[in-house]
Parts: structure tokens; C-alpha cells; sequence
């Protein structure tokens, strides 16, 4: 082999050698550009932040301010579980809310639902009212159910909203026991369990013609902060009896109660006080 061949055959393998030394850091940018996305991704499902408005769109709207979900339900139904939801309402505004059964949406997250505020501006505080509908699944004799929050384990905060649990409509009835049915209730895994955290603050709350809580057994924590809670329908508590092998931890400041048979604690959160523990209230 020649001088120049060998030169020549020298050159090409440089060439070949630094084109590989590209090609390799290209593939090292594209595997760590990769790697720093999956974290960053995981993040963003993580935490969730939508909007709802009465003129958005479940459909066609992305849960942004400009283009929010309708419903409160749909917003939840995008999060996944073990995520931080924020549902943003818009002041003014009453949200019916109402559901078919069995769906488990709110089952392993942790949701919050406030009123949006544009740079500290004072709103009206918005509503929601909880409908109860005929069981659309047409077992239960046809009870009346709402299971809008449905699921075994999450938590639910509501800051700065008014709830009503609308009663049920005349000639019809709820399920017949304290199981199933409520706002909030038990979903269709673990055998109906409840393992639930709830926080209501600066909200007034009126009761319906069924619980607001259902289910067959578990963990019930309660936390309201100036809360004003009014009996609005038949239903004269708001959770199930502790007969149904619910454990409770109720922690009240600045609550009111008004208009039930009995305007003690122990009665509106069915709660035996010669068996509780300890209760935790603070300017009730």
C-alpha cells in the first residue's frame, strides 16, 4: 500500500470515527432530554389545576381559564389517582352537580374545589347543589342516589363555596339504608369501605333527604372551619349512624347549626358521645 493510500485510509477512518463520536452524543442529548422529561411529566399529572364554568364544555373545553369543563365531575375524571386536583369555580355561579353510580373518580385523589379570585378581587361565593337522580342503572327499586364523589380513599377540601344537598323529588325515595347514595360514598372496591378526609371552610352547608357521607365501614376525618350548617330536607344528620362500623375524627371551629331536632354535635354527625373518645371543637 502506497503512502497516499494509507493517508487516504487514515483520513477515513478519522472521518468515520468522529462521525460516530456524533452520532453517540446526539443519542446521549436525546436519552437525557428523555430521562429529565419523565420526572417533569409525572409532575405535571401530579398536580392539576382546571377551571369550570357554567359556559365551558366537557367536550370541547381543555380545563383551561379561557376554556373550562362544565362540570365539576368531568374535571375530576381527568386527574389520576394519587394526584392533587384544584377545581377552580367562577364567582356567582351555581354548579348543579349530579352523577350515575359506580364510576369511582374521586377513588385515590386529593381534591380541592375554591372559588377563583382575580388579583384579591371580592366575589360572590358560588354554588353547588347536589342533585339526587333516579338510580340511572335501574336496580335499588329505584332509589334516588347522588354518589358524586364516589371512590374507597381520597380527600375532598371545599373552601369558600355553598353546598346544597337538594332534596329528593316528591314521590320518590332514597336507598333504603345509610350504605350508599350520599354526596360522598363509598365506591366498588374493597368491599364498599370509606377511608375519607374532609375539609369544608367559610361554606354553608344544607342537609338534604339521605346522608351527605355513606358507607359500610371505615374512616371518616372531618375538619369544618366557619362553616354554617342548616337542615334543609327529612334528613336530620349529616352522616351515617355509627352503627355502620364508621370511625370518625370531627375537628370544628367557628361552626353553627341550625334547624335539626337537635342542634348538637352528637346528633347532626351521629356520633354516640358515651363512646367517643375525644372531641375536637373549638368556638362551636
Amino acid at each position: 500500500m502506497s503512502t497516499q493510500e494509507t493517508g487516504a485510509l487514515i483520513e477515513s477512518v478519522n472521518n468515520m470515527t468522529a462521525t460516530v463520536t456524533g452520532k453517540m452524543g446526539e443519542i446521549d442529548k436525546k436519552v437525557n432530554h428523555a430521562t429529565e422529561s419523565v420526572p417533569n411529566a409525572i409532575r405535571s399529572m401530579a398536580s392539576v389545576n382546571f377551571f369550570v364554568s357554567n359556559d365551558g364544555h366537557d367536550l370541547t373545553g381543555n380545563g383551561s381559564f379561557n376554556k373550562p369543563f362544565k362540570t365539576i365531575l368531568f374535571a375530576i375524571k381527568q386527574a389520576i389517582p394519587g394526584s392533587f386536583v384544584t377545581i377552580n369555580l367562577f364567582g356567582n355561579q351555581e354548579y348543579i352537580c349530579e352523577s350515575n353510580v359506580h364510576h369511582n373518580s374521586s377513588h385515590g385523589k386529593n381534591i380541592l374545589i375554591t372559588v377563583y379570585h382575580a388579583n384579591s378581587e371580592v366575589v360572590i361565593k358560588p354554588k353547588i347543589t347536589f342533585r339526587m337522580t333516579k338510580n340511572p342503572k335501574g336496580t335499588w327499586d329505584d332509589a334516588y342516589v347522588c354518589n358524586y364523589f364516589e371512590g374507597e380513599d381520597f380527600s375532598l377540601t371545599i373552601r369558600d363555596v355553598d353546598i346544597i344537598h337538594e332534596s329528593i323529588p316528591t314521590g320518590g325515595k332514597p336507598y333504603y339504608n345509610h350504605t350508599f347514595g350520599g354526596v360522598v360514598t363509598r365506591g366498588t372496591v374493597n368491599s364498599g369501605g370509606l377511608n375519607v378526609t374532609l375539609r369544608f371552610v367559610n361554606c354553608g352547608l344544607a342537609t338534604g333527604d339521605h346522608p351527605f357521607v355513606t358507607g359500610l365501614m371505615g374512616y371518616l376525618n372531618v375538619h369544618l372551619r366557619v362553616v354554617s350548617i342548616s337542615k334543609g330536607g327529612t334528613m336530620d344528620s349529616l352522616f351515617p349512624k355509627v352503627n355502620n362500623n364508621m370511625a370518625m375524627i370531627i375537628g370544628l371551629q367557628s361552626v353553627s347549626i341550625s334547624g335539626f331536632t337537635s342542634n348538637l354535635p352528637d346528633n347532626v354527625f351521629s356520633y354516640d358521645p358515651t363512646k367517643a373518645a375525644n372531641v375536637l371543637s373549638c368556638g362551636l
